[in-house]
């Protein structure tokens, strides 16, 4: 069956190669193997959540940020704080205000961060409908930079006629997926 032929191999990718156990390698120099700047295409910084991290994850061209609300935030004014890699290996820092962020017309990083607020200031979408967003077919928005700026109302409505319109089954659901976020985005903006 295929999707236990999906599982499987995913299994086996990450279950099987040295560890840090078996290696006898201290967790320091196991993390500063995963987490150096991208230098020769295969390592990436990985900026870990703390209680106050509302998104952090990046992009396979190199970007990679976390997100956490600024101290002097408040629900009337709410500020985030995106500090990370870029996709050319340059520390940023950018300070987000929300009530100024259009969704038809952002980067990525202004994007997760209002799409995390509206989630209640919590990663919950990551892995649902609006992630796939950033992916976009194929993954080739995985080499839009930090300052690209994306029109992701549009593609969410886009994903779901394309998904909604699909014959296969595992499309229609993923389609419903879709049209609750699309739901969910009515509420602050026209679509």
């Amino acid at each position: 069956m295929q999707i236990s032929n999906q599982i499987y191999s995913h299994y086996q990718s990450f279950g099987g190669g040295k560890t840090a156990r078996n290696t006898g390698a201290s967790f320091a120099n196991t993390m500063a193997g995963i987490t150096s700047t991208k230098s020769n295409g295969e390592n990436y910084t990985v900026f870990l959540p703390n209680k106050n991290t509302v998104y952090s994850g990046g992009q396979s061209n190199g970007l990679s940020y976390k997100i956490d609300y600024a101290e002097n935030s408040t629900s009337e004014n709410p500020i985030m704080i995106a500090t990370g890699i870029d996709e050319n290996g340059n520390r940023f820092e950018q300070k987000l205000v929300l009530n100024s962020i259009d969704p038809r017309n952002a980067t990525v990083v202004e994007f997760r961060a209002l799409e995390a607020h509206l989630n209640g200031g919590k990663m919950a979408s990551v892995g649902g409908p609006t992630t796939s967003l950033t992916w976009g077919n194929h993954g080739e928005n995985q080499q839009t930079g930090l300052n690209t700026k994306q029109d992701f109302l549009a593609r969410l409505v886009d994903k779901y006629n394309f998904y909604s319109n699909s014959p296969y089954l595992n499309h229609q659901l993923l389609g419903l997926d879709y049209k609750n976020q699309i739901d969910l985005w009515s509420k602050y903006f026209d679509l």
